[in-house]
């Protein structure tokens, strides 16, 4: 692309040096008009290509209804002891059907993951993986483990460390996090005060509370605005299921508009 690009620039200045030329005489100069005429059909041929190139690659990051704007998501999820490991395959599950709706490598979608529980840890970062088969084989490893519910923990994590340059992480690309969680973080306040500073450095969020035991403000604080977009209250882990499509719809639409609006 960037070759054909230089082929339209040094067309145009070939044209812009020739397009005034004139006999001494002031009688116009056939072969230079052929020649303008020549150079101006090259530039017209060589936007031509390029046109049909970037339709053809646009086509290619929709197929079979792929989302392919650029994005790097991390999906934060709660595996305390509460959610038990039935749950946690739901979730997974319900990651590798979202994942596949993407356009995965690094210059379109990327994909994180963090799991917490007592402690945060992270599964794959964004620049661990570049294809969709590698992320549905990662996430086939991921264990469950148990205990309480460092919501706040997980956020600043996210913050500091899974949406960090280091880790994959590029310059001007929209950052969205889903946070899953089926109950109460160990702390209100502090998981209050995190979401907020994820929200201040650029990351929009996604939250997902599943069944009755959640906090259905720290939901609310936990996600970006509106909740009717970002805000998804499930009775049980099965519904995940019955949400997949139009979650993976919606956030496909938030990336784009973050992209858009740069």
């Amino acid at each position: 692309m960037a070759r054909l690009h230089d082929s339209v620039v040094q067309s145009i200045h070939t044209i812009s040096s020739t397009s005034l030329g004139y006999h001494s005489s002031s009688e116009f100069c056939l072969t230079k008009l052929w020649g303008f005429k020549m150079k101006l059909l090259e530039v017209l041929v060589i936007t031509t290509v390029i046109l049909i190139v970037f339709a053809a690659d646009t086509r290619a990051h929709n197929v079979l209804g792929r989302c392919g704007p650029q994005g790097d998501i991390v999906f934060v999820l709660d595996k305390s002891g509460s959610v038990g490991s039935s749950n946690f395959k739901r979730m997974i599950s319900f990651v590798k059907y979202i994942v596949t709706k993407f356009v995965v490598n690094r210059y379109h979608v990327q994909f994180g993951l963090v799991t917490y529980s007592t402690s945060v840890s992270t599964d794959f970062f964004l620049n661990s993986y570049s294809n969709v088969w590698s992320i549905r084989n990662a996430l086939s490893r991921v264990r469950y483990r148990g205990g309480m519910t460092d919501t706040a923990g997980a956020l600043k994590y996210l913050r500091t460390s899974s949406f960090s340059y280091m880790h994959g992480h590029r310059r001007g690309v929209p950052k969205l996090a889903v946070v899953i969680t089926d109950g109460k973080s160990n702390n209100y306040a502090k998981t209050k005060r995190q979401a907020q500073l994820a929200h201040s450095s650029g990351i929009q969020i996604m939250a997902i509370g599943v069944g009755k035991a959640t906090n259905k403000q720290e939901l609310r604080d936990i996600a970006s605005d509106p909740d009717s977009e970002f805000v998804f209250d499930l009775n049980s882990f099965s519904a995940l299921q019955a949400i997949k499509y139009r979650f993976a719809d919606i956030a496909c639409g938030v990336v784009w508009r973050s992209m858009v609006r740069g």
